[in-house]
């Protein structure tokens, strides 16, 4: 995709173009940008993109790449049967 073309997206998402393009230009997120990158690195990310299932009380479940619609329908499912 055309990156000229992010300014028009933005704007159906309530973002001006002005504060988008202030925010791509600005360093402000880029601690927070580079430790989610080190974080999905340490747990196995390798590809994108990359999920995290996250159940409370049990181990995550991360799916690395992209996943048939039926694989992860049962992925999913399998993990709400450990909360059940």
């Amino acid at each position: 995709f055309d990156p000229r073309g992010y300014p028009s997206i933005v704007e159906t998402l309530g973002i001006t173009a002005s504060d988008f393009s202030a925010c791509v230009a600005g360093d402000a997120m880029e601690k927070r940008v580079g430790d989610d990158y080190d974080n999905a690195i340490a747990i196995g990310a390798a590809g994108a993109p990359f999920t995290v299932i996250l159940i409370d009380g049990a181990e995550s479940i991360p799916i690395s790449g992209a996943v048939p619609y039926d694989a992860m329908k049962q992925v999913i499912q399998t993990a709400l049967s450990r909360v059940r």
